[in-house]
């Protein structure tokens, strides 16, 4: 999945799709989350990405949540799924399709 700061730029994602990643995220009192900043790798830098949207969350019983996010990069609009496993405590930025 890539993202770009720029139109023309094109950058492979370095973090592989299913591999764990960095997230912020807002939990509520009634037990809530939802993830609001996540970082990923590039093969020449980090790249801290906004949440601007969630737009669907999708329970996985037992398990924890799958969040189809809108993020913006630079000028670019992208969907990202993001899953939260609440037994690990982790996050991890699924492959699109």
């Amino acid at each position: 999945m890539p993202f770009t700061n720029n139109k023309i730029e094109y950058e492979e994602p370095f973090t592989p799709p299913g591999t764990p990643i960095s997230v912020i995220a807002s939990f509520s009192k009634d037990g809530g989350v939802k993830p609001l900043y996540f970082r990923y790798d590039t093969p020449t830098q980090t790249m801290d990405v906004k949440i601007e949207d969630v737009k669907v969350v999708n329970p996985l019983p037992l398990v924890g949540s799958d969040f189809s996010c809108t993020v913006m990069v630079g000028d670019r609009q992208n969907t990202v799924i993001l899953r939260y496993m609440k037994r690990e405590d982790r996050w991890f930025l699924l492959p699109p399709g």
